[in-house]
């Protein structure tokens, strides 16, 4: 039970009929709907800025705090070197190692404050910000980014609000790992619908790697099982192919028309956009 309608006399004193109270029932239908619509996008809401905010934590960690960690300690070893002129040599080696970790930390604080400023507006569409996205990505990034869309634009079509957020936010997470690991200098993001399922691939000519073999200091320690962890979220899936020498491939596959488990708002309940 929503809650309850109370009605007093008609204002011509006439008693209510079974019209008026077929009426008042479609009414009070309407208003529970609205009232489940309203507790959902706040609950939602709500999810979603938790989320996100574990999310700025975790590339926070896997980024900027260990690139300024390494500055630390390699500021330390070259303050040590410039005491020792015959180690001039070593000194500037260490010195070009501390440029490029400053730019590579300049990098990943642009690419975050861009994927913190791209989100899922009211009057556009997920496809539309990804696209948006996908070209900012790749001037920042130098990386050629296309996106594919089949069969065609309404492929999103049943995709549930929370779904798309975790989506974007994967082909965010992954376009990431790009820039930072594969060397590639092209990257596809292929979106096909298949019997009321989303397969979203994200696809790169880069150096590759091997997924049984991982080392935490060559790859985000959270990065792929957070990418793994949103599509489980949203009733989904995710696989990862990778060889060295052969680029890697992640795939993402989403059912369509699915609420996100923990989100039940009724049946005809949804995230209003507008």
């Amino acid at each position: 039970i929503v809650g309850g309608l109370y009605l007093a006399d008609r204002e011509d004193g006439c008693p209510f009929d079974e019209q008026d109270r077929s009426r008042l029932e479609r009414f009070a239908t309407q208003a529970a709907l609205a009232i489940t619509n309203a507790r959902l996008h706040r609950r939602l809401t709500s999810l979603a800025v938790i989320e996100e905010r574990e999310r700025i934590a975790r590339e926070m960690h896997d980024s900027l705090a260990q690139v300024l960690g390494y500055v630390i300690t390699k500021a330390s070893a070259l303050r040590e070197l410039l005491r020792q002129p015959e180690r001039l040599a070593d000194a500037e080696r260490h010195l070009r190692q501390l440029e490029q970790a400053a730019r590579d930390a300049y990098a990943d604080v642009r690419e975050a404050i861009l994927g913190l400023r791209t989100g899922l507006a009211p009057n556009r569409t997920l496809l539309e910000t990804l696209r948006t996205y996908l070209e900012r990505w790749q001037d920042q990034s130098g990386i050629a980014a296309t996106l594919v869309v089949e069969p065609s634009d309404d492929v999103l079509r049943g995709l549930q609000p929370m779904a798309e957020l975790q989506l974007l936010r994967i082909v965010q997470e992954a376009l990431a790992n790009v820039r930072k690991h594969a060397r590639a200098t092209q990257v596809t993001v292929k979106m096909v619908r298949l019997d009321g399922v989303l397969h979203v691939r994200i696809e790169d000519n880069g150096v590759g790697f091997d997924p049984n073999a991982l080392e935490r200091a060559k790859y985000p320690r959270f990065g792929l099982a957070t990418m793994r962890e949103r599509a489980e979220a949203v009733g989904g899936s995710l696989t990862i192919n990778s060889r060295p020498g052969n680029g890697t491939t992640i795939e993402a596959v989403i059912p369509l028309g699915v609420v996100p488990v923990g989100v039940d708002g009724g049946e005809h309940a949804r995230l209003d956009r507008r």
